[in-house]
């Protein structure tokens, strides 16, 4: 999160984990594990898409008959990751904003 949300958006999101966690008798170790799974889940969905973008830009600049096939190759990549990092940004924010909306009820 610290690479990607601000530091307040960090510190609301985890309020109430925090909350939780002091005044509950809250599983934080099962939250935690559920967490292992889901990121071990995503590294094998994200080397898939890493094969199917590079077969997609591959193909793409194959058309393109150019001597700089694999600068293209290159550009195209680091534009789609970018692009890709900047949804799942904005949809962590989105998500951030809704925590917020909910706390101030």
């Amino acid at each position: 999160m610290k690479g990607t949300l601000t530091i307040n958006d960090v510190k609301q999101t985890l309020h109430l984990l925090n909350s939780k966690i002091t005044e509950e008798d809250f599983d934080l170790q099962q939250l935690y594990s559920s967490y292992l799974k889901l990121t071990e889940a995503n590294t094998e969905t994200f080397k898939k898409d890493v094969v199917n973008h590079e077969e997609e830009v591959n193909q793409l600049v194959s058309k393109l008959q150019d001597g700089h096939e694999d600068y293209l190759k290159q550009l195209l990549l680091v534009a789609v990751f970018t692009n890709m990092s900047n949804f799942y940004r904005r949809a962590a924010e989105r998500i951030v904003d809704e925590i917020g909306r909910k706390e101030t009820e």
